[in-house]
């Protein structure tokens, strides 16, 4: 199975179900994480990050799919949270800009990510987003420097986003292509 299958079939929003109770400021941090995940795999693994962003951007955001990405259902969730208020508990109003959020996806999809203009969108989720920890700060001031990094910090960050991917999340399809890169 190659990786691209792998992240297929690892997924965390297969159906409906997987999020019966989840809060929405639970979602918002996904989001942001995911978006943090897509941003340094674009910068680690450009092929990938395109077939990802690509995979995302199939449909508009106009409801849940069991065969889109993580990214995309969670988008959708988020976006669209008073359709899915039987499965969510509204616990904060968090707004995606869904413009900007597909500037970010179609310059990942084609191959040329500005990493300052994605740095800067990572900068307004993080102070949209309650309840991120120091870890999830530090790998966002770390993913705009990202170029400047040695190997060997590389694969701390790497492995310090492994990690935080792991702590809350139910198998995210980001996280096979992040850990195959530590």
């Amino acid at each position: 199975m190659n990786i691209f299958q792998e992240v297929t079939e690892s997924r965390m929003l297969r159906h409906l179900g997987r999020i019966s109770g989840k809060r929405v400021s639970e979602l918002a941090r996904d989001f942001y994480e995911h978006m943090l995940a897509l941003q340094i795999l674009a910068l680690e693994a450009p092929n990938l990050a395109r077939t990802y962003a690509n995979r995302t951007m199939q449909t508009d955001f106009d409801g849940f799919r069991s065969t889109s990405t993580d990214l995309f259902n969670i988008v959708v969730l988020l976006m669209h949270q008073d359709r899915y208020s039987e499965h969510l508990k509204q616990d904060i109003n968090y707004t995606v800009h869904d413009l900007r959020l597909k500037r970010a996806l179609r310059a990942v999809a084609s191959g040329r990510i500005d990493n300052q203009d994605y740095s800067q969108l990572m900068f307004t989720l993080f102070f949209a987003t309650p309840g991120l920890n120091d870890r999830q700060a530090n790998l966002r001031r770390i993913a705009s420097e990202w170029s400047s990094l040695n190997p060997m910090e590389r694969q701390r960050w790497l492995g310090i986003l492994v990690q935080e991917m792991r702590t809350y999340r139910i198998d995210p399809d980001l996280f096979q292509a992040i850990s195959r890169l530590t």
